[in-house]
């Protein structure tokens, strides 16, 4: 049975670790089976693999932090909050045999993993790396990033461009297959993105009005676009749902 493996990325404040709930939930709706000793769905495992994280949301196959401490590191290694987070990610990767076969063992139609909302501690750090290339190289496996901005914040275009330097940063830096979700598409203005990404010069009327524009940030919003405008944006909400369909459809 092929697996599909959905590792969530997204900023601090994008609703990330919510979205990764709702669709732990929409992909369940068709896809259920039951482990009679654990009572969780099977067919889609759900991971978290942030160790900062205070609650998590959808119900999980594995949790990080049941086998190491961010709090025991930041104090028996004098480290800070980043490092530590950074030191669990790289002691997780030690023993990623473990959670590959684990996942295997369940043999899920889908994954889904919640990473650190402290995103550069996933994508720039090697472990982010090891996990990626150790699940696309498992039999019958697919591995998709999907990238979540904030539908609110994202209506500063600052904001914006910086989301989607990011994303483009991931894309070449992980070479899979990317999706980007605006989520929080519920709330007023975030229409305000849709014309952006139909309609470049929408975005550069609107660029010109911020408080701080430079010909730099008018030539990174210049190159992203050539970035973003090859990729389909996909409006999702937490909280309504709406988006659900188009967004199931290619996963």
């Amino acid at each position: 049975m092929a697996n599909t493996v959905l590792i969530v990325l997204g900023m601090a404040g994008s609703g990330k670790t919510v979205f990764c709930h709702r669709l732990y939930s929409w992909l369940s709706e068709k896809n259920l089976r039951l482990n009679k000793d654990t009572g969780l769905n099977d067919a889609v495992f759900g991971a978290n693999l942030d160790p900062a994280s205070i609650a998590t949301k959808m119900p999980l196959h594995y949790d990080i932090r049941e086998h190491v401490s961010v709090a025991d590191l930041m104090e028996q290694k004098r480290l800070g909050p980043n490092g530590a987070i950074l030191t669990a990610l790289n002691l997780f990767v030690a023993q990623i045999d473990t959670f590959v076969k684990q996942i295997e063992e369940a043999a899920p139609t889908y994954t889904v993993i919640d990473t650190p909302g402290q995103i550069e501690m996933f994508t720039t750090s090697v472990s982010g790396q090891i996990l990626t290339k150790c699940l696309s190289g498992a039999p019958n496996t697919e591995v998709k990033l999907l990238y979540v901005l904030d539908g609110e914040s994202a209506q500063n275009p600052q904001c914006f461009v910086s989301n989607m330097l990011f994303a483009t940063s991931i894309f070449y830096r992980f070479k899979e297959p990317l999706l980007l979700i605006v989520n929080k598409s519920d709330i007023e203005g975030s229409q305000k993105i849709r014309a952006w990404t139909s309609d470049f010069s929408l975005f550069t009327d609107d660029l010109t009005t911020t408080d701080f524009i430079t010909p730099t940030l008018r030539s990174m919003a210049l190159w992203t676009e050539e970035f973003y405008s090859a990729f389909k944006l996909y409006y999702v909400s937490s909280l309504t749902s709406s988006g659900k369909t188009e967004l199931l459809a290619v996963l």
